[in-house]
């Protein structure tokens, strides 16, 4: 059983805390981006 492929697009809150509340949830998403995927573009400064 994978238990990340059971509950993708559920709110897992409980059950982490259940099992891994040491985990620091802040930290583990601070690099993480939560919406719709955007491209970026390098926009270049004229003087």
């Amino acid at each position: 059983e994978d238990i990340l492929l059971e509950q993708a697009g559920q709110d897992v809150t409980d059950h982490i805390f259940q099992y891994h509340s040491w985990v620091n949830v802040e930290r583990i998403l601070e690099h993480n981006y939560v919406g719709k995927k955007i491209k970026l573009i390098k926009i270049h400064h004229v003087e």
